[in-house]
């Protein structure tokens, strides 16, 4: 059976998290003239190119369109979510652990997952719930040779070493694993929102995929609202992050002059919150850049 892998350096947050990585290796829906979105936010002296970002890929992903590539020529400096390359550790807290957490029947429903993927469930079972909701999705994505190698971040940062440009976080993966590990409830709703979509896991990567290779806003925005797996998890995954990240970019002294590309995971990019809206409200004139066409596929949820 597959060892699990407790955490690993480069996990990122499943940021509704389930959703926001992907994909089957099939072909897309989206047009030909389809792109991933990007705006253009421009202030007095500064202009900000922000590209939504999804954290695994394969080989058959490409990221780097001609409008990207052009916007990071034009760049001073890329910045994402965090530098790949931190070190992170665990704190030590008690927290409850997946047999404390679960009924017999989600239980039972855990162990023939755990069977089908070649998962220990006895080692699942002492995990902590949000440690046992991420494996189950780093193996569902590795299941369907999708790897984080391969995520649009990654690419971009591999090209800004490549062309020498300097690269910044926005914060950092310490932070990220404090967030995820300290959710009130020990990540028990994530669990029990990936054991209940398991079955759909396959239609709902791709239809991310195919969302975001269309630049499909309103489908993106549909998707983060469906994958918040309670109020607490939306508001310090998505909002609280999103005007931490605005509030860097159009107040911080490193912003205050110059062109930054600011790739972030795409939901950030979708809704009343999302970080374009929230730099609309502080005074920066936004357009987007890419062409977007609807994405004909839907989610599939216990609903």
């Amino acid at each position: 059976m597959t060892k699990l892998p407790i955490i690993s350096s480069n996990l990122r947050l499943l940021r509704l998290f389930n959703l926001v990585s992907l994909v089957l290796g099939c072909t897309l829906s989206a047009g030909a003239l389809a792109e991933p979105v990007m705006w253009k936010a421009k202030k007095g002296q500064t202009t900000l190119f922000i590209y939504g970002t999804i954290h695994v890929g394969s080989q058959q992903v490409t990221p780097l369109v001609p409008k990207v590539v052009d916007a990071l020529a034009q760049s001073d400096s890329l910045i994402v979510e965090a530098l790949l390359n931190e070190n992170i550790t665990l704190k030590q807290q008690k927290q409850v652990t997946v047999k404390q957490a679960l009924d017999p029947v989600q239980s039972s429903e855990l162990k023939t997952i755990a069977t089908q993927s070649k998962l220990n469930y006895n080692a699942l079972l002492a995990l902590a719930p949000w440690q046992a909701a991420l494996t189950l999705q780093q193996v569902s994505f590795r299941q369907l040779n999708y790897l984080s190698d391969y995520g649009v971040d990654r690419q971009l940062m591999d090209w800004a070493d490549s062309n020498h440009l300097p690269q910044n976080g926005l914060e950092t993966l310490q932070f990220q694993i404090d967030l995820i590990a300290g959710q009130p409830d020990h990540g028990v709703d994530m669990l029990l929102q990936t054991i209940a979509e398991w079955p759909y896991n396959a239609n709902n990567i791709q239809c991310l995929m195919t969302a975001w290779q269309a630049g499909d806003i309103n489908k993106l925005e549909s998707m983060m609202i469906s994958g918040s797996y309670n109020e607490d998890f939306y508001q310090n995954f998505l909002v609280k992050r999103n005007r931490n990240w605005v509030e860097q970019l159009s107040t911080g002294e490193a912003y205050k002059t110059g062109t930054f590309f600011v790739a972030v995971g795409a939901l950030h990019l979708a809704g009343n919150e999302s970080v374009p809206h929230l730099l609309e409200q502080r005074g920066f004139r936004v357009e987007q850049v890419t062409e977007s066409e609807i994405a004909e596929c839907s989610l599939k949820t216990n609903d």
